[in-house]
């Protein structure tokens, strides 16, 4: 694909995805073109807690939620090898749902201590809850 994310959205994690403050300075300090620009605010949140909270250099900060991957150049570093290796600054799991721009196309995204793996969407109705009046 070699357009761009519109949005990421968190599925789940059973354990918080997390980067060090030695990796959040590392990471804030790429240049626009080399992460898409909505990462910034990915990087800001966790300095602000690692930084700000005076955590120790090594401390895990936890990025679960407040991971994006979209808007400009998120497609071509998606596919250049950035998003591989952000990945590998990481600890934990989570999984993610990325929409395309235009909303055409739908990745799984999971990532697990340090690797960055695609995953087949699966959609399923579970039980019925009630009926629309």
């Amino acid at each position: 694909m070699s357009y761009n994310i519109d949005s990421v959205t968190l599925i789940t994690s059973e354990r918080p995805l997390t980067m060090t403050r030695e990796a959040v300075e590392k990471w804030r300090s790429r240049q626009d073109g080399d992460v898409p620009e909505t990462f910034e605010s990915t990087m800001a949140a966790a300095w602000a807690i690692a930084v700000l909270r005076d955590r120790p250099i090594d401390e895990a900060v936890d990025i679960t939620k407040t991971f994006t991957w979209a808007g400009e150049w998120s497609g071509p570093t998606y596919n250049d090898g950035a998003l591989a290796e952000f990945a590998a600054d990481t600890t934990g799991d989570a999984s993610y749902l990325l929409t395309w721009a235009g909303g055409d196309s739908l990745t799984g995204l999971r990532i697990v201590d340090g690797k960055a793996y695609e995953h087949e969407l699966v959609s399923v109705l579970g039980e019925r809850t009630g009926e629309v009046n």
